[in-house]
């Protein structure tokens, strides 16, 4: 299986301005800030599954894949634990 599909929640909302990104969680009045990678990260994390992404950021950046696989592992986990990514449909 190729892991999960995610989606971005609705009242949640992502904006990238000059290389960084902004995602506010409407509903729990929070926003949080992301460099660029983590920009790339969630915008692969919704356009990709999880392995998908992996596959994606690990041709881009110069780190080793188990470091990356855990990181991104990690950083997907947390923005679903924060409301900011939601399983979509049709995923177990």
């Amino acid at each position: 299986m190729p892991g999960p599909s995610y989606r971005r929640p609705e009242g949640v909302l992502f904006r990238e301005v000059e290389g960084t990104g902004l995602v506010v969680h409407l509903d729990r009045e929070r926003y949080y800030g992301l460099d660029g990678i983590a920009v790339d990260m969630y915008r692969l994390l919704t356009t990709h599954t999880l392995d998908g992404a992996f596959s994606v950021v690990s041709g881009r950046y110069d780190v080793g894949d188990s470091r990356l696989q855990r990181d991104l592992y990690a950083f997907a986990a947390r923005l679903e634990e924060a409301g900011l990514l939601e399983i979509a449909e049709g995923q177990p």
